[in-house]
């Protein structure tokens, strides 16, 4: 994990895990804007945790259809 905030993406796309999670959380994220605290605060509540660290998203194995596990990490 990076400390890094300039590891942020420079633009959100429709695919990015981020942005598909603020839609399940009701937000709307704009695209083709970067995903910062200026410009798009909910995106960056979802990357940025409250120790100014950047979040990162695995995903489980793709060999298995039937079940979806993902870690964002603290």
């Amino acid at each position: 994990m990076s400390t890094n905030l300039a590891v942020l993406p420079g633009t959100t796309n429709t695919f990015d895990w981020f942005a598909k999670l603020a839609r399940q959380l009701g937000s709307s994220p704009q695209l083709g804007i970067a995903p910062s605290p200026a410009l798009q605060p909910q995106l960056a509540s979802i990357l940025i945790n409250p120790a100014q660290n950047t979040r990162l998203l695995l995903l489980g194995p793709t060999n298995e259809a039937n079940q979806q596990r993902f870690l964002l990490s603290p």
